[in-house]
């Protein structure tokens, strides 16, 4: 109980992040099988794919669980975002996030910004800008994420330790140990 009171950003259990344009291969599996699981729109719709590693021995010692990380970005998301965790080995813990029509929301920028060229952009040159837009975009909504979605504690408790007390029980007139949970 007293390693869920200190607050736990999703930022402190992140390990690292990978901001992709397709799925790595040993993730392929994970992602159809989210695919039939869970009600996902076509993940071939956007490129925009980012790739959480969490911190296994974080998420023990607080007992946060994978798929609370799972439904706290899903809420988060609403309906922008696959989310599919996986916890297939015991090395990695690993959250896939799959943004849908980030295509969409960018060509209508892309094209207006080209609008105010002198000339007319090549097809390469569209290509290049909408991935280097869609990278900063999505790496601006991660970075937003990591620091806002809280995942266990209250923020006011930095620490919290737990002792055992003996006490009288005056119905039954015997001593009993109760726990007391020491928080600052």
């Amino acid at each position: 109980v007293c390693n869920t009171l200190p607050a736990t950003k999703l930022a402190c259990v992140v390990s690292k992040v990978e901001f992709l344009h397709e799925l790595p291969a040993e993730d392929e599996v994970t992602a159809r099988v989210g695919q039939i699981f869970y009600d996902v729109p076509s993940l071939q719709e956007s490129k925009s794919i980012v790739r959480l590693s969490l911190r296994k021995e974080v998420m023990i010692t607080r007992c946060i669980k994978l798929n609370t990380v799972r439904m706290r970005l899903q809420v988060a998301f609403a309906q922008r975002a696959h989310i599919i965790v996986s916890d297939d080995n015991s090395i990695d813990w690993v959250v896939i996030i799959h943004f849908y029509k980030v295509h969409d929301m960018l060509t209508d920028m892309i094209d207006a910004s080209f609008l105010s060229m002198p000339c007319a952009p090549s097809e390469e040159n569209k290509r290049t800008n909408y991935q280097k837009t869609s990278t900063v975009l999505v790496e601006r909504v991660i970075k937003c994420a990591l620091d806002a979605i809280m995942l266990c504690g209250d923020i006011a408790v930095k620490q919290a330790t737990v002792r055992d007390m003996s006490t009288w029980d005056i119905a039954t007139e015997q001593h009993r140990q109760e726990w007391v949970i020491d928080a600052t």
